[in-house]
């Protein structure tokens, strides 16, 4: 017998009631300025300073190439430069999305990377204040699409309760951002069963 899991387990009402808002909004998104602001409301769920967006494929090297970005509010300057220089290549939290889609806390993904080149990278978004953060997305099979959504701050807030917060928002946030970019895929995979395989 399977028994009802209680997701909302040690979150707060005000958080549940959260969170229900930004399922209902993800619900009616059309264009992307809803899915920009819908982006904002998840940030301010998850008590974040910055919040983007993005979606795309798996390239040949292992690595999500976003075809589209919506940025919430992520320094314009920051966001340039990182499309401008292809700065998702060097990125740990992206090249360890790439690998594995599920919800992770920035310093987790900077263990995995070490290398002279991800320390360059780091210092580079801390001048931005993006030092600490959240990130999370989908693998849609049918379309082959991969989402991402990472949250930002300058400080060290996040937290596996802010994890549990973003495994119940993630679902929603990415059939918004899908929705509105390709043709609508409502099943896409639940989060954490696919993995992305190691080169």
């Amino acid at each position: 017998m399977i028994k009802n899991v209680d997701i909302g387990k040690g979150l707060s009402k005000k958080e549940l009631v959260a969170i229900m808002e930004v399922i209902e909004y993800a619900r009616n998104c059309n264009d992307k300025r809803a899915v920009q602001n819908l982006i904002i409301r998840a940030k301010n769920l998850l008590d974040a300073d910055y919040c983007i967006c993005g979606l795309g494929k798996i390239s040949a090297d292992g690595i999500l190439e976003p075809s589209v970005v919506i940025n919430g509010n992520y320094p314009e300057e920051w966001v340039d430069v990182y499309k401008r220089e292809r700065l998702y290549t060097k990125d740990p939290v992206v090249k360890l999305h790439s690998k594995f889609v599920m919800t992770q806390l920035w310093s987790d993904a900077f263990k995995f990377y070490n290398d002279k080149e991800t320390i360059k990278f780091l210092n580079s978004a801390s001048d931005f204040d993006l030092k600490y953060g959240i990130a999370s997305g989908i693998y849609d099979a049918e379309s082959e699409n991969t989402s991402i959504f990472s949250f930002a701050s300058n400080r060290p807030r996040f937290s596996q309760h802010h994890k549990k917060a973003m495994d119940i928002v993630i679902p929603h946030l990415h059939n918004a951002l899908a929705g509105i970019t390709f043709t609508p895929h409502p099943d896409p995979l639940p989060q954490g069963e696919h993995s992305l395989p190691l080169p």
